[in-house]
């Protein structure tokens, strides 16, 4: 795989309207690198042998490393695997 990928966008932290009243906004700056790194693994799945959970936990450890209260950082890693969950489950993308 390559790690340049021109193609590669990101739009921050996806993060539901409804709930940035807890979490906060998507382009908070402690979200972005984890979202960044997160939204790359999701288009090149191979860095992770296609792990799902890896991936996940790969966004929490940065979340966390970018000073992210643990809490936050658990219930948008628990998020993002709901929501990976749900979307690859009829496309059996991930483990």
């Amino acid at each position: 795989f390559k790690l340049d990928d021109p193609n590669f966008l990101s739009d921050g932290c996806t993060i539901p309207y409804i709930f940035r009243w807890l979490i906060g906004c998507k382009h908070t700056p402690e979200y972005l690198p984890a979202s960044i790194i997160h939204d790359y693994i999701l288009k090149h799945p191979e860095i992770v042998n296609y792990d799902r959970q890896l991936a996940s936990l790969i966004l929490k450890t940065a979340l966390l490393n970018e000073g992210v209260k643990p809490f936050k950082a658990q219930l948008m890693y628990l998020a993002a695997e709901l929501c990976q969950w749900v979307k690859n489950f009829k496309n059996r993308k991930w483990r």
